[in-house]
């Protein structure tokens, strides 16, 4: 497969704002919807093959190639609401995947901790589910930039209500982070960043259900139909302060900022 010549970042971003883990507990979440993530059950791969740069707050990378792999209900926990029901997301692997690595102090609604991180290695891209108008546009919200991460294991216990039902799941430990992204096609298009103060924190849960629902989302790489499978991730709104690239001093770093 031919390599896209890396791109010129359209636009560079200031760093959070840094402050004390005590100060980012006491935050508002930012307002954004919690999503609940399901694998697509496709049979057939769907790709998008065309140049990708894509500008986050740790840096600028480029995609050959992004997969479609996953896909996001907005979902209610513990009777907390939706800020945007219409709001979906599909989610697509890049190529290649990125092995960067940073900390960042992450604050949810489970507390305040540092994360690792790694990648990135997901591309999101607000979505429709069903829409009655093949041509509306999906909604005016974030694309956001994913890496795995390693962080917390909250353990707690909550009620998810989606479109697709009500379950009863545990939160387990970080699994993936998503920052803000702006994203510029080969062409010269560019999908800026809507509001660049939400974050994803992403945990595991214990639902393991196969829900084999058969959904039609629309995003800006077009239309398509698939069944969704397991149900297997949250993700929260969170704020992200103090990114730092790994090095060897990185942990002298995150000590000084605890004391």
């Amino acid at each position: 497969m031919k390599r896209c010549v890396r791109a010129v970042c359209v636009a560079a971003f200031v760093a959070a704002v840094m402050f004390s883990g005590a100060g980012a507990y006491a935050q508002q979440v930012p307002a954004e919807n919690h999503y609940k993530l399901y694998d697509y059950l496709a049979a057939d791969p769907v790709f998008y093959g065309q140049c990708l740069t894509l500008q986050d707050q740790f840096g600028c990378f480029v995609a050959d190639t992004v997969w479609l792999e996953r896909f996001a209900n907005p979902v209610d926990k513990n009777g907390e609401g939706i800020v945007d029901p219409q709001a979906h997301q599909t989610w697509w692997r890049l190529s290649p995947q990125y092995a960067n690595t940073y900390t960042a102090l992450v604050t949810d609604q489970f507390g305040s901790r540092y994360w690792s991180m790694v990648g990135p290695k997901f591309l999101v891209l607000p979505a429709l589910k069903n829409p009655t108008d093949p041509e509306a546009d999906p909604p005016l919200r974030n694309h956001y930039l994913c890496y795995q991460a390693y962080g917390p294991t909250p353990n707690v216990t909550v009620t998810l209500v989606d479109q697709f039902g009500t379950v009863c799941t545990v939160v387990m430990e970080a699994c993936m982070f998503c920052n803000p992204v702006q994203k510029c096609l080969s062409d010269g298009t560019v999908y800026p960043i809507v509001d660049d103060c939400p974050h994803l924190a992403c945990y595991l849960i214990t639902d393991t259900n196969q829900y084999g629902f058969p959904v039609n989302t629309s995003d800006q790489f077009g239309n398509r139909t698939q069944d969704v499978g397991m149900s297997w991730l949250l993700c929260v709104p969170a704020h992200k302060n103090d990114a730092t690239p790994v090095k060897e001093s990185t942990w002298g770093r995150i000590k000084s900022l605890l004391q």
